[in-house]
């Protein structure tokens, strides 16, 4: 077991393993000043490079694509998602490739299974963006392209949907790897433009029953009136 003091500040901290042996931490300086550190497992005495990473108040969070080296930022109430490329040979590690931005602050952010990606559009990731207007977006995150074809090398193989083991050997201690699937040039044909960024509202149960009530006061109004223009109908038929 290795200890030792991350980030001087006293908000809290992510961290998240690059590598095997490579650790990447979030926290704040004494300042405070939002900064990266990143360790090396097999000494943690000092960390290897500690850099600034955000101007904002928020504590970050780490999401990574491993089989492309994309690493993405974000902090509760920040308006962006923030966009780097882990490099090793890099002096400081991570090289930032810019962040999208939303026109509501962001509460929570996850990436999508690789299944979901728009190989058309040659996303290499799909992200699910919680607003604070209640909303989710869905965003892609696409490599540059020259080329309008399918493009194999971007969609390394990866687990299924089909569960490799079953939960009587997972608890009898049996571990199994994960089946893999690949994209291929079928999915290029078949998969169908996704439209950009997708908007859902995210509705309360007490929204939902207010919502319910609305919709029985119109319904009840929309079948008074067809009751009344049925009355005036047979009248006029009398």
């Amino acid at each position: 077991m290795s200890t030792t003091q991350s980030h001087l500040g006293g908000k809290s901290q992510k961290s998240i393993f690059a590598r095997d042996n490579i650790i990447i931490s979030s926290g704040f300086s004494k300042v405070p000043s939002c900064e990266y550190a990143v360790w090396d497992t097999r000494n943690m005495a000092e960390a290897v490079a500690r850099e600034s990473l955000s101007k904002g108040q928020s504590v970050i969070n780490w999401l990574m694509n491993r089989q492309h080296d994309i690493m993405y930022t974000f902090g509760k109430g920040q308006m962006g998602i923030g966009i780097w490329r882990f490099d090793e040979s890099h002096p400081t590690f991570l090289k930032p490739y810019g962040e999208t931005m939303s026109t509501q602050p962001v509460i929570g952010f996850s990436l999508m299974p690789p299944s979901c990606n728009d190989v058309r559009k040659h996303e290499i990731n799909r992200g699910l963006k919680v607003l604070n207007n209640k909303t989710m977006n869905i965003i892609g995150f696409s490599l540059k392209n020259r080329i309008d074809s399918f493009q194999p090398e971007l969609y390394p193989a990866h687990p299924s949907d089909q569960p490799a083991n079953t939960p009587e050997n997972w608890v009898a201690g049996t571990d199994v790897d994960p089946n893999l699937t690949e994209f291929t040039e079928e999915d290029w044909h078949a998969c169908e433009a996704s439209g950009g960024i997708k908007k859902v509202k995210i509705v309360s149960s007490a929204e939902l029953k207010k919502e319910n009530e609305e919709m029985k006061v119109q319904l009840k109004a929309a079948n008074d009136k067809i009751a009344a223009l049925e009355a005036e109908l047979a009248a006029l038929k009398a």
